[in-house]
């Protein structure tokens, strides 16, 4: 599951704008319950220009609770990156600025009031208050101000956003941030995004009038506020396409990786002691090839050896996993000999996914597998009567997932600079695992499946459906 997507846990906009048709600032006006959040600066000569920014939550705690479960990697090992997305309005969209977005370091209560247009819902003031606003950032506690009016921030941990087009949706990485709030470096309050510097002070002498996000309460299920967190999750396990050395690659081009498994009843489990394997591997005489090679450990009960080996011919290895006088596992290799010729065939496949469902519920984490062979592929005899056909192994096999109905992306192929919809593959082919919670139930979604070679894309015309239920 290289993707999980949490949604805001509060979210609201601020203001010190004006009351429609009046010259009074509505400093107190709470919007925690519309449906829209809004950033704009309206310029005026002097100390007149009129802001609003948002405030977004997240529950910091859930994500930081993932990782000591272990469904998210370890700090380093994975991106977080910020995600809004634009809501289409009747009023002027503003093109060619810059968004900032810094931690908020003060508690803040959302609030329930919903008038974005003419800002009638009063929030938090000395006496009474429904949510936080430009003044003050607390229902429960009425004389808690913010300590710089339009709230309190990290600058140190300041992100820029160019927004060249006023329908643009909002991804920026906040990496660093999330990092910070999970180790308790920095509060766990949320982020403030606001227009940069002059372009919401008046500085540039414009008017930045208005760009609005979908909020939490949105009826659009995939428009809420998100963190996506994303991360490279790619076994290479080419125990089922393993090749001897051949001078015409590199040592890191002739590198194989295999894996071990330590499944005890069915699930994975790490080997007592922390041991960490070293391999040995033998040709079918029993004559040791190589040894000693020091295996990693790759997460929960997955170990991984890479090595390259010397042959002429085909023939079955035998991989023996040990730890001095433990032995815990004992694979078998079907290594092949490389071959080079200087036609170019464009190869044409059949390529299927054999486990898919027609149905699932949200909490469902199911491991898709794909077979895949070439399409005018003749089996003889031989193949007919195996039990199992061979599958080809792809190694830059990417996935997409898109809503049906109406053609929406929920998940993008994932390729750069995060490698997060890559298959990985073993012995059995290509796979990946889909985490069911990030669908909106009650709709029907599809598969499609992309083939990376260098520059070159390829996306397969099979479409795999599937609904959430």
């Amino acid at each position: 599951m290289p993707i999980l997507k949490y949604t805001a846990s509060a979210d609201t906009t601020i203001t010190d704008a004006f009351k429609p048709y009046t010259i009074t600032r509505q400093y107190l006006a709470n919007m925690g319950a519309a449906d829209s959040l809004e950033v704009f600066s309206i310029y005026s000569s002097g100390s007149d220009t009129q802001k609003a920014r948002m405030l977004v939550k997240f529950p910091i705690n859930e994500i930081s609770q993932s990782r000591v479960n272990g469904t998210i990697p370890a700090s380093g090992s994975v991106s977080f990156i910020f995600r809004l997305f634009n809501v289409e309005h009747p009023e002027t969209l503003p093109n060619n600025y810059y968004l900032s977005v810094m931690p908020i370091s003060s508690s803040w209560d959302e609030g329930y009031g919903l008038d974005l247009e003419n800002l009638s819902d009063i929030g938090q003031s000395a006496s009474v208050g429904i949510g936080c606003n430009w003044i003050y950032r607390s229902t429960t506690a009425l004389t808690s101000t913010w300590t710089s009016q339009g709230g309190d921030y990290i600058s140190s941990y300041e992100k820029q956003a160019y927004i060249d087009n006023g329908t643009s949706d909002l991804e920026i990485n906040i990496t660093d941030i999330v990092e910070a709030q999970i180790s308790n470096t920095i509060p766990s309050e949320g982020l403030g995004i606001m227009l940069s510097g002059a372009y919401e002070n008046g500085g540039n002498e414009e008017t930045y009038y208005t760009k609005r996000f979908s909020a939490r309460s949105s009826e659009y299920f995939y428009k809420r506020p998100a963190i996506e967190v994303r991360w490279e999750s790619v076994l290479k396990d080419d125990r089922g396409d393993f090749y001897y050395y051949s001078p015409n690659l590199s040592n890191a081009d002739n590198n194989q990786n295999i894996y071990f498994y330590n499944r005890v009843n069915g699930a994975l489990k790490d080997l007592p002691n922390s041991a960490i394997p070293v391999v040995n591997i033998y040709n079918e005489s029993g004559s040791l090839l190589t040894g000693s090679i020091q295996s990693t450990k790759v997460s929960t009960g997955t170990y991984k050896a890479t090595f390259y080996i010397t042959g002429t011919s085909e023939e079955r290895l035998k991989d023996v996993w040990s730890s001095g006088s433990n032995e815990y596992f004992t694979g078998s290799i079907e290594a092949n000999v490389r071959t080079f010729d200087d036609s170019f065939v464009i190869n044409e496949y059949v390529i299927n996914i054999t486990n898919l469902k027609s149905i699932y519920k949200q909490i469902e984490k199911p491991n898709i597998r794909i077979f895949s062979r070439l399409k005018n592929w003749s089996p003889n005899i031989y193949t007919i009567a195996e039990t199992q056909i061979p599958t080809i192994t792809f190694k830059n096999l990417y996935y997409k997932v898109y809503r049906i109905v109406d053609g929406l992306t929920i998940i993008d192929y994932g390729i750069t600079p995060i490698a997060f919809t890559k298959c990985s593959y073993d012995k059995n082919g290509n796979y990946f695992d889909l985490d069911m919670s990030t669908f909106e139930k009650g709709y029907g979604y599809a598969i499609k499946l992309m083939l990376l070679n260098e520059d070159i894309k390829v996306e397969f015309p099979q479409v795999f459906r599937f609904k959430v239920e």
